[in-house]
């Protein structure tokens, strides 16, 4: 097979994607594979107080399947999920593809026995995740269905917004067309798809406040966030003042950095984020939003 033409990495992506047949040239990804929300705790009865409307409280969350492959270092795992993510748009959502087929779209072995000792390695591995589930073989090709983002192992469904269950955000295809497949290192995707799931256009990417919202190891946030400012994908673009009982005077401050072409795609306006808390200030004792120290 060596002295045989081969296909290369990126042509062999490029008829992934070309197969998917998917118009809008971008891949709708539940915000579960960063961040699951929890159902609500149940809440004892309480007498409303006459005057007085309060917020309903936030629903509790916990890190994704995204935080293991990233703490596991399973980077190849991660790519093949990506792309099977992209290359499955309907029916039962599955693909079949040889295994020197998902080889080579990750930059690895070309030969037809080491792929397929690899592939074997990164389809358990994403199986034990239940983040998709293997389907037999369709002659030397096997098939593999993508599961439910949340690492549940319940079937997929095309997610469709509103409910907090269903989330998504869009990678697209420049993700793979332009190269950054191949030029981020793993804590940088890790922190750009947790970003991408925050649906804003501002966002507190700080090494503690990710570490606790996605499970991320703070040096891995700090190293993920500075090659994407380094390649153009993240800048700063302000500051905002949050509450914090682990601060002594309560409040800190942490900037805020917004995401860039091409990975604008499921960004809010500022006017649509949710309203933060808002505390008294010393001054006057009037009431001014704050933001709260949770994800966007």
């Amino acid at each position: 097979m060596s002295n045989q033409p081969t296909l290369d990495q990126d042509r062999t992506i490029r008829l992934v994607l070309e197969l998917s047949r998917r118009t809008g040239r971008a891949v709708p990804i539940r915000r579960a594979l960063a961040q699951i929300t929890l159902p609500k705790p149940k809440q004892r009865l309480r007498r409303k107080t006459e005057g007085t409307d309060p917020e309903p409280p936030r629903r509790p969350t916990k890190p994704g399947p995204l935080h293991e492959l990233v703490g596991h270092r399973r980077h190849h795992a991660l790519d093949v999920l990506l792309l099977v993510y992209a290359a499955t748009s309907g029916g039962d959502f599955g693909v079949s593809h040889f295994a020197t087929t998902w080889s080579r779209s990750i930059g690895a072995s070309f030969e037809k026995r080491s792929a397929s000792s690899q592939m074997t390695k990164i389809w358990n591995q994403l199986a034990e995740a239940q983040l998709v589930k293997r389907a037999g073989q369709q002659g030397r090709r096997a098939r593999v269905i993508k599961l439910r983002e949340d690492g549940t192992g319940a079937d997929y469904t095309v997610p469709v917004g509103g409910a907090l269950e269903e989330v998504y955000f869009k990678l697209p295809f420049a993700y793979w067309l332009e190269g950054w497949h191949s030029r981020l290192s793993l804590p940088a995707k890790g922190v750009l798809l947790a970003a991408m799931s925050r649906r804003s256009s501002d966002i507190a990417i700080t090494d503690d406040g990710f570490s606790r919202w996605y499970g991320f190891s703070a040096a891995t946030v700090a190293r993920g966030r500075e090659q994407l400012i380094q390649l153009g994908l993240l800048e700063e673009t302000g500051e905002e003042e949050y509450p914090s009982l682990n601060l002594i005077n309560g409040v800190g401050t942490r900037p805020l950095y917004s995401l860039r072409h091409p990975f604008t795609l499921s960004q809010r306006p500022p006017e649509q984020r949710p309203a933060g808390i808002v505390i008294p200030t010393p001054a006057t004792g009037a009431m001014n939003p704050m933001a709260s120290d949770v994800p966007r």
